[in-house]
């Protein structure tokens, strides 16, 4: 019976511990599949955050029209705070050359808010400086490439301050400098013409006024080529300034602390020697004055002794009396 008991037991432990085992693999399949479940919500939210950026940062007025009739000039300057602005520099950076651009300036620059000094121990005390960390960077990108570099730009994105994307038409500005050109080179061949026949009319004589306003037309032709040049350039490729930023940061660094000096102190001992000495050299002093003062001193001693006789005499004299 006892057998048979002691059989039971053994059998009833052994269904616990399937049991249990059981019940083990269910809560970490389970658990399992809630870590699977938060790193899928965070991945979306990611995926989330980062669409919203690129919504926040692109404008029609950065996407390349089909309308080859008119001419636009387009820039863009966005200010955000990112994560790190090392990372983020080089990012940017990146992007508008992988986009077929290039990088004008980049400029990293370390903002000191304040600085603290505060005593930790009688020798030392710690500096903490609270700065923050900001970089301007100026890209050139092909204007077609404009809306595709500032998507992949708003990946760093971790707060956005302002975006600004202009769209400036300057088809009428192109035809207006073509027509001054074409004008001020007509005024230059009709200033040559009057050269030629004043030089018919007159043999070797000179014409200074008709050769100034030729080389002055020439001059603002030239001018006008070149602007239509540096329109033609800010067409093709669009400028983007870009402000970034992060978290103020702070730093800690332990100095050692300057402690005021005290003037010297000597010595019990040698403050009474110096005393005796200074006692002697008064009691010089003093006997100097007496000497200087002897004259003075034997005028008061006879006048003294002049007035303790007479005193003395008189005395005598009331007594006799």
């Amino acid at each position: 019976m006892k057998r048979k008991d002691l059989i039971t037991a053994i059998a009833a432990l052994i269904a616990s511990a399937i049991m249990l085992s059981c019940g083990q693999n269910r809560r970490s399949e389970a658990a399992f599949a809630s870590d699977d479940a938060l790193i899928g919500e965070a991945d979306v939210e990611m995926k989330l955050a980062e669409s919203s950026n690129e919504q926040l940062v692109t404008s029609m007025a950065a996407i390349a029209s089909d309308d080859t009739t008119r001419k636009f000039v387009r820039t863009a300057k966005l200010k955000f705070r990112v994560k790190d602005v090392l990372a983020s520099t080089y990012d940017v950076e990146n992007i508008a050359v992988s986009q077929g651009g290039f990088v004008l300036s980049s400029r990293i620059d370390n903002r000191i808010d304040r600085v603290t000094t505060t005593n930790v121990s009688r020798d030392s005390a710690v500096e903490t400086t609270y700065y923050r960390l900001e970089c301007s960077i100026a890209l050139r990108v092909p204007a077609a490439n404009l809306d595709r570099t500032l998507r992949d730009i708003s990946r760093n994105i971790e707060q956005l301050e302002y975006r600004d994307i202009q769209a400036t038409d300057v088809t009428l500005n192109i035809q207006s400098n073509s027509l001054a050109r074409k004008r001020e080179l007509r005024s230059a061949e009709r200033a040559e013409q009057a050269i030629s026949r004043a030089r018919n009319s007159s043999g070797a004589g000179s014409s200074t006024s008709p050769e100034e306003l030729a080389r002055s037309s020439e001059e603002r032709a030239d001018a006008a080529m070149l602007n239509n040049l540096q329109l033609a350039d800010q067409i093709a490729y669009a400028s983007i300034t870009v402000s970034i930023f992060q978290r103020d940061l702070l730093k800690r660094e332990t100095l050692p602390r300057e402690q005021s000096l005290g003037s010297y102190r000597p010595n019990l001992g040698a403050r009474i020697a110096d005393a005796f000495r200074d006692g002697w050299m008064m009691a010089e002093v003093l006997l100097l004055l007496i000497v200087k003062l002897w004259a003075l001193i034997a005028m008061v001693a006879v006048g003294y002794l002049i007035w303790r006789y007479t005193r003395k005499r008189s005395g005598k004299e009331d007594r006799r009396e």
